[in-house]
């Protein structure tokens, strides 16, 4: 007892010590800042005055747009920005630097604007172009390039937390990459700011939606999921609505919000209640919290080229079309079905037709009258129980060549001394149509009939078909866990009244006489989650025979009969009515048929059908029969056509129509295949409920919410809806705080590398205030003024003097100002992930930079997929992929969120599991190793020396290469060491030339030697900096 007493009395001196703290940091911070966000002399905080915290703290004030015109030049809009700053330079004691040097500067706007640098082409140029305009020109230039979506695209992609993976436990595949593609699309389109926040929102939202919009709702799908066996369904969902809120609120308000999922955040002014009426957004998504293990988990788009779309639009045609037809009148067909419905209500004697054998002989040929289907043939013998013919038809057409005849069917009736055959296929269809029936020998005493008709078969034949029962639905983690596992006595006797207990609850077997064959039945299914639902049908065969099971199914099913797995259809897709056909082997006595449906998703309707000679037409057809014509309803006309046709139907004619149909089926469903998808937000047409959750626990759900925005930000209009639409429109108000100030800080820091607000992604309290706050404001307004108007906001920033400067700094700079906040000097930074690849592959002459597709694997380092991966994950070994895909932009790179791109995260690529407004910045040994030996990097030191040594310049290769990797031109001295680098590897690798083989794949010591020269300068700091 001691022991435990001194163990509660040191955490709760914890538990008080931290209390302590927090408290006083927070009545530190909140005396410490003041309207403007600038820090106050803490002599002066017991005399502010206590507000509203929305009007008290900088970034929920909102923008000022008294000072701002409503049309600036970009010029213009750019001096306004040089002086502010220069306001703030002055104002610390520093003295800005002169203009960087042309190249300088052309280097560094190729750098920002494409993630490139500039060719030796491009800077000649621009040095020849001696206008006022050469730079903006340039400007324009670059603005206009596909690689400016690609290379600002990666920055939006790594705040959402766009990935190629779920993230979690398999970590498998997901498809979602024409999201990315969108992104891109968009900013290289310049499509308005607050358009493009909304479209990704609430793009399924829009008035005439088109898929586009729809992709670029996948926005709010690109979070951690997972289908791991025994996660808790509602707490999956919980996790995921929890997920999306979260990033909605770094994404575009800049603000923290994580914290009120628990509690009310202790520093900025959002409650709980904000919190999770924010919530209410987000967790209406028609589709399963459960990733299911897929590439694509509904809700999904198909994304298909033109080409697909075009052959995609001929097959929906030619099936409609052949549909159609098999709906209307087919008069061969119908004359069938006016047969058949006679041979039910035994209103008429079928049609036959005698054919007279000639006694001693084993074949017989005769005419067939035209217009006639002969269903069955039946020989009249004392002999029958021998009788085995074969069956043949020919007519003119086919110029005497004659066609066999399945036989599909056989029964003996003794007491007539007659065999009975089926000849469905028995049809004179041309001009001189014969039938032609031999035996194995000679058959005395016959007779031989055609009917168009089945005979009555003999109850002691019959199959009888018992009762159905259904049990379920049994809800289940994930699709593939219900075909696997074992439910009720799917493979064991049946007992009607057995109990069966699945996750601790009691579920029996539902008698439901309302299941009729051949008609479209509601399956039972769980709203949002997969299900199992569990279906018998007695039967009791006379003796061993085979049956048809017909069915048709909108999701994935296991069919077992006497405890065998018979057939199995494990993935989910809209499927005609009975349009998959299963052979069933009765046993005689009862047989106990099982069909297990799984519900992936949605809805799911089944119908079904048992066929053969051996049973009776199901009772509610043939009372719809009976009836007579004239009072029959459009309704009772169809269910007897469906269930003629796709049943009982066995004319050629319409085999033929069926084959079609199923031909084209499956030619569209491997097209449908090939086609990609994308994950989009799909809305629940009742949007769920919400609750304050006891802290954070998805369990204990408190007061009810309805969906609301942020007590300390402007109130949504009530003339928008409820819904993300409507939450869009409140983001994109000129009247909202954040969203431009939010905005414009993230272009900010992707050109200056740190933002005006240094914390990109915290805007409150516990963020940083911002350096300019003046400036900040300025360009939130004149952003929203311009129309969101992307390019035009970044070109008013490269327009700026500050932008141009000189990166040199003096030792004056250092000392006030070693992080550059203030601008002095010209931005000098290390250059991103991507871009150091990037401009490798592009200075080698080796980047492919086609636009868009699927991600792309260049090669890495064995075993680090396994390192992470799990059996059965489609990600778990590594395959790189060859020719032009390897070498494609940085940006399209499979990003597998447990093993990020190694030639990426190891310059501080992040893993995407969460939102990135910026990426941490670091320098370390493994970063020049991967410069230096990586295989890409180094085959493009080889694909850059090849270009340069192979040059008709014999006597400036150096300097042009030089020029090439640094877009500058190389000093005396710098040259003289580069010849002296370069003659010793020239006598090095002819001295080894084994290691110049080991090298470049060839003993060519100028090619190995060049090779390293390259590869020095790629690695020199001015180039991997900016």
């Amino acid at each position: 007892m001691l022991v435990h007493s001194s163990r509660f009395l040191v955490v709760l001196t914890c538990v008080v010590l931290i209390c302590t703290i927090l408290i006083s940091t927070a009545a530190w911070v909140g005396s410490a800042l003041v309207a403007d966000g600038s820090p106050i002399n803490p002599a002066e905080g017991d005399a502010a005055e206590e507000t509203d915290f929305s009007q008290t703290h900088w970034s929920l004030r909102p923008i000022d747009f008294a000072n701002v015109p409503t049309s600036t030049s970009v010029a213009e809009t750019a001096a306004v920005i040089d002086d502010l700053l220069e306001q703030e330079i002055d104002r610390v004691g520093l003295d800005p630097n002169g203009l960087a040097d042309q190249r300088t500067q052309i280097r560094r706007l190729h750098l920002d604007l494409t993630g490139l640098p500039p060719s030796r082409a491009q800077l000649a140029e621009y040095l020849a172009d001696d206008s006022e305009r050469a730079y903006e020109n340039q400007i324009d230039r670059l603005l206009q390039s596909k690689h400016f979506g690609q290379h600002f695209g990666r920055y939006w992609l790594d705040l959402v937390r766009y990935a190629d993976t779920h993230g979690l436990h398999l970590d498998n595949y997901r498809e979602i990459w024409p999201y990315r593609d969108w992104v891109i699309d968009a900013l290289n389109d310049n499509m308005p700011f607050d358009q493009f926040a909304t479209k990704q929102i609430a793009g399924d939202l829009l008035p005439d939606a088109t898929d586009n919009d729809r992709i670029a709702s996948g926005f709010n799908r690109l979070g951690l999921t997972t289908n791991e066996a025994g996660s808790i369904y509602e707490e999956v969902l919980t996790r995921n609505c929890v997920d999306r809120t979260n990033a909605f609120s770094t994404v575009f308000l800049g603000l923290t919000m994580e914290c009120a999922a628990c509690h009310d955040h202790k520093y900025d002014p959002i409650s709980q209640r904000d919190y999770y009426s924010l919530l209410a957004y987000f967790n209406s998504l028609d589709g399963p919290a459960l990733d299911q293990d897929l590439k694509d988990p509904p809700p999904v788009i198909d994304v298909p080229s033109a080409e697909q779309e075009k052959l995609l639009k001929e097959f929906d045609e030619s099936i409609a079309e052949l549909r159609s037809e098999m709906r209307s009148p087919i008069s061969e067909v119908d004359q069938d079905r006016i047969a058949w419905e006679r041979s039910l209500g035994g209103q008429t004697k079928p049609k036959q037709l005698s054919l007279d054998l000639v006694s001693g002989q084993n074949s017989i040929t005769a005419d067939l009258p035209p217009d006639a289907h002969w269903q069955a043939l039946q020989i009249s013998s004392p002999f029958f129980e021998i009788a085995n013919p074969t069956v043949e038809v020919t007519d003119d057409d086919l110029g005497g060549t004659w066609i066999n005849v399945p036989i599909t069917w056989t029964f003996d009736d003794p007491g007539q001394q007659c065999r009975w055959l089926g000849t469905p296929s028995l049809v004179a269809e041309g001009p001189g149509a014969r039938v032609r029936v031999t035996f194995d020998k000679p058959l005395d005493a016959a007779e031989l009939t055609l009917q168009d008709a089945r005979p009555p078969m003999p109850t002691s034949m019959q199959i009888g078909l018992g009762d159905v029962h259904v049990l379920g639905p049994l809800e289940i983690e994930s699709p593939s866990r219900g075909y696997d596992r074992s439910f009720a006595s799917q493979e064991t006797a049946f007992e009607s009244s057995e109990v069966f207990r699945y996750l601790d609850q009691p579920y029996r077997w539902q008698h439901r006489d309302d299941w009729k064959q051949a008609t479209p039945l509601q399956v039972p299914t769980i709203q949002d989650r997969p299900s199992v639902t569990m279906v018998h049908h007695a039967i009791e065969s006379p003796s061993e025979q085979l049956v048809d099971l017909l069915i048709g199914v909108d999701d994935g099913y296991v069919i077992y009969l006497n405890g065998k797995e018979i057939a199995k259809v494990d993935h989910a897709m809209p499927r005609m009515p009975l349009s998959n056909r299963h052979r069933l082997r009765l046993v005689k006595g009862p047989n106990d048929l099982y069909f297990k449906l799984v519900n992936h998703h949605g809805d799911s309707k089944l119908t079904y059908a048992l066929r053969s000679p051996w049973i009776e037409t199901p009772d509610h057809i043939a009372a719809l029969v009976q009836l007579p014509r004239m009072k029959r309803s459009k309704s009772d006309v169809e269910q007897i056509q469906f269930y003629f046709r796709h049943v009982q139907c066995e004319h050629p004619r319409w085999q033929i129509l069926q084959d079609l149909e199923r031909g084209l089926q499956r030619s569209r469903q491997q097209l449908k295949d090939e086609i990609p998808t994308s994950l989009i937000w799909k809305e629940t047409q009742t949007p769920r409920r919400a609750h304050i959750l006891e802290r954070g626990f998805y369990d204990e759900p408190g007061e009810l919410v309805i969906r609301d925005t942020p007590d300390c930000l402007p109130p949504m209009s009530g003339d928008v809806p409820a819904n993300r639409f409507g939450l869009a429109t409140w983001l994109t108000s000129p009247e909202h705080p954040l969203t431009a100030r939010v905005a414009v800080n993230r272009f900010w820091q992707a050109i200056f590398g740190t933002g005006i607000v240094k914390t990109g992604e915290d805007f409150g309290v516990m963020g940083e205030s911002p350096s300019h706050p003046a400036l900040l404001d300025f360009l939130a307004a004149d952003f929203v003024r311009s129309g969101w108007n992307v390019k035009r906001l970044i070109k008013s920033i490269v327009m700026t003097d500050a932008y141009r400067r000189d990166a040199e700094i003096s030792a004056k700079t250092q000392s006030i100002d070693p992080h550059n906040r203030w601008l002095a000097r010209g931005p000098r930074i290390r250059l991103d992930a991507e871009t150091l690849r990037d401009q490798a592959l592009f200075l080698s002459g080796q980047l492919v930079d086609d636009l868009g597709g699927p991600s792309v694997k260049p090669p890495q380092p064995d075993g680090l997929w396994e390192a992470v991966g799990y059996v059965g994950s489609n990600t778990a070994k590594f395959q790189a992929d060859q020719g032009d895909k390897i070498r494609r932009r940085s940006v399209y790179i499979f990003w597998k969120r447990t093993s990020p791109p190694p030639q990426l995260s190891t310059f501080d690529a992040p893993s995407r599991d969460s939102c990135t407004a910026r990426r941490d910045r670091t320098n370390t040994p493994m970063q020049a190793l991967v410069l230096l030996n990586e295989s890409q990097f180094l085959d493009a030191a080889r694909g850059l020396a090849r270009i340069e040594f192979s040059s008709n310049d014999q006597a400036n290769r150096l300097v042009e290469l030089f020029e090439t990797v640094t877009a500058r031109l190389p000093n005396d001295q710098e040259q003289t060491e580069l010849q002296h680098l370069l003659d010793d590897l020239l006598e090095h690798y002819q001295a080894n030339p084994d290691q110049a083989e080991r090298l470049v794949g060839l003993p060519d010591p100028d090619w190995a030697a060049w090779t390293m020269v390259a590869s020095t300068l790629l690695n020199l700091d001015e180039v991997v900096n900016k």
